[in-house]
Parts: C-alpha cells; structure tokens; sequence
C-alpha cells in the first residue's frame, strides 16, 4: 500500500513540475494595405480565427495575434514558425502563416496554439477569400 501512495505522489509531483516550467508566448503583427477596387485579401491559415469588419477608410488593416503554451523554448520556437507574412500584388493582399511544423512531437509539456486574425476593409473594396490547411501534429 505504502508503494502505491509513492508512485501517486511521484506522479503529482513529476506533473506539477512540467506544468510550473510551462511558458505563454504572445505576438501581435499589425500591417496596413490601400484598398484597391475589385481587391482580394487571402488569408492561408490553420487554427487561427477569422474575424472581418467594414470600416470606413481606403486602407485594409490586419492584424494577427497569436499565443502558444508549451516549454519555453518550443513556445519561442513555434510563435517564430507561425509568424504571419503579409503580401501585397496588384490588387491582391495575402496574408499567411508561418511554415509552421508538420512534424509530431512528444513532450512532458503540452503544447496549446490559439491566434486570431483581424481584418478591416472599407466598404465594397475586396473579397475575402480562405485556404485551410489540414491541422497539423503539434
């Protein structure tokens, strides 16, 4: 009996101690676009959510917010593999994710993605068009 209150306490404390060296890691990137008639903004992403709004102006602003949970390091990792890039051809805006990682990975951290992307277009100046990728091992 006493073997199996050594092995729960052990298993406490070894989950207990993952979670204190746990990390939150958060990056905001702001980007602001003309507005071009007949315009198309893209967004490529996998998790993150997707908010438009209509707002008066001649500018297509984004904004992209993201936040990882995992060890330090991989947190630190990952936030630099998810950064969005932002393009701007012809007409055309597209905003994407980072390569980000297909890979799996085993960790005594658990490993939590979360991101937002926020765009702001004036009235009847472009369509919005997303491409999901499948979600990936993480």
């Amino acid at each position: 009996m006493k073997d199996n209150h050594t092995l729960v306490v052990a298993i406490v404390l070894l989950i207990a101690s993952t979670a204190a060296f746990a990390a939150t890691l958060k990056s905001h990137d702001e980007k602001s676009f003309p507005a071009v008639p007949g315009g198309t903004v893209k967004v490529k992403a996998s998790f993150q959510d997707i908010e438009v709004r209509v707002r008066p102006g001649d500018s297509v602003h984004v904004v992209v917010d993201l936040e990882v949970t995992a060890s330090e390091d991989r947190a630190a990792r990952l936030l630099e593999e998810y950064k969005p890039t932002f393009e701007s051809k012809d007409r055309d805006i597209l905003i994407r994710e980072g390569k980000g990682d297909h890979g799996i990975h085993l960790s005594w951290h658990p490993t939590h993605l979360t991101g937002a992307i926020h765009i702001e277009v004036p009235p009847g100046r472009a369509t919005l068009k997303r491409a999901c990728r499948p979600p990936r091992g993480t």
